[in-house]
């Protein structure tokens, strides 16, 4: 009896533990708005060749590589302006554009 009574006691004293329910935080996603439209490093090389068929791929990595930093204001890269400058050639290959052969 004794355990009995001090559990009611204990009960009496303490505040029943009730959970609350929380609200959960919704987070928002904001989208950046750019003002001018992209360039990209594809759209750079494409320039390039309308203007002329680079003498070799090389040539046409640099000078698109250029031509993407001067627009863009952002430093050149070449090692991705090669990247691009591989899938994008056998691409125009393929097209019958011409392209720098080596």
């Amino acid at each position: 009896m004794k355990n009995k009574e001090l559990q009611e006691k204990k009960a009496a004293k303490s505040p029943a533990k009730t959970k609350v329910a929380t609200k959960k935080e919704v987070k928002t996603v904001v989208k950046k708005t750019d003002s001018k439209p992209a360039f990209s490093r594809i759209e750079s090389i494409c320039e390039v060749l309308k203007r002329k068929v680079a003498a070799t791929v090389d040539d046409l990595i640099k000078e698109a590589d250029a031509l993407y930093a001067k627009k863009t204001g952002k430093p050149a890269n070449y090692n991705e302006s090669k990247a691009n400058v591989r899938k994008v050639v056998p691409t125009l290959r393929h097209f019958s554009i011409p392209t720098p052969e080596k």
